[in-house]
């Protein structure tokens, strides 16, 4: 079963929970939101903002290649309100994250209200897993595609979803050969851990107590999106996610890391970034 693959990625942890109730950050107009939401999660390690002529970040916001991550993403070439010049600058950054770094992995960075979340770990977790599928699932459909949920795994607080998507119009998704199979290849896989309670929660992402799922954890709340089998991954992951945070909580954030989320079947996103809401959020400012 073309499962089994993918079933192995989904790690056995518990996070240790506890209650945290240091003083909230407040957002700090000189950074980028992007920056500003990772700072919330106590997760800079390395991440800064770029600096670029302020009709730059207007223009490149408003622009068609900002909205459909497409290009843009890597900051390859030349995109709407870009000159070769500040292209060229982004081209050239380096953020220095290190390979194990949170920064240098996607996960998933909540703060569900603890009147979603009720009154356990368990329920929170619960919730985001069945938030995540139907946000995903309604994406899919909305780009064309025929979600399943393949594998849906609750352990101790632990939880594995793998959900097929299937497009017999696509080049790599069309159903599979396997005898008996109703779904293709491309997959996308979530895993949910245990979340902490925080009790005062940044102004900017939430209010009071929460249930807030740590990307700095040593297992975390993450997609998973590369696999053994290649056939698996062969569709843009962006456009997926995009379309899938655009049917999930104001306080859900995708984390994307540099080299970890693909475009087209050759091409991966070079620069971190957050999604929130159908919005991508870059690590740059105007001056």
């Amino acid at each position: 079963m073309k499962y089994f693959n993918i079933i192995a990625l989904i790690g056995i942890v518990f996070i240790v929970t506890g209650c945290a109730a240091k003083k909230p950050v407040t957002y700090d107009t000189e950074h980028s939101k992007a920056l500003n939401i990772v700072k919330a999660a106590d997760m800079s390690y390395g991440l800064k903002d770029v600096t670029v002529p302020k009709d730059t970040v207007s223009d490149v916001r408003h622009s068609v290649g900002y909205g459909a991550a497409y290009g843009l993403a890597g900051f390859s070439a030349p995109a709407p309100g870009f000159s070769s010049l500040s292209t060229a600058g982004l081209n050239v950054l380096s953020w220095a994250l290190q390979p194990k770094s949170p920064a240098a992995r996607n996960s998933v960075i909540a703060w569900m209200p603890e009147g979603i979340g009720s009154d356990s770990e368990d329920k929170a977790s619960a919730k985001m897993s069945s938030i995540l599928i139907e946000a995903t699932e309604k994406a899919a459909r909305d780009l064309g595609y025929s979600p399943a949920v393949g594998y849906h795994k609750v352990k101790q607080g632990r939880t594995g979803i793998v959900i097929s998507l299937t497009d017999n119009d696509s080049e790599y998704c069309k159903l599979s050969t396997f005898p008996g199979d109703t779904t293709s290849y491309c997959n996308i896989v979530y895993k949910v851990r245990h979340p902490q309670k925080i009790i005062d929660t940044a102004d900017f992402v939430g209010s009071g107590a929460t249930w807030f799922f740590d990307p700095r954890a040593s297992e975390f709340t993450a997609m998973v999106l590369d696999f053994k089998d290649k056939r698996m991954s062969k569709y843009n992951q962006m456009e997926l996610l995009i379309a899938t945070s655009k049917h999930l909580p104001e306080w859900v954030y995708f984390y994307l890391a540099p080299g970890e989320v693909k475009i087209s079947v050759k091409e991966k996103i070079k620069v971190p970034m957050i999604l929130n809401k159908g919005e991508i959020h870059y690590f740059i400012k105007g001056v």
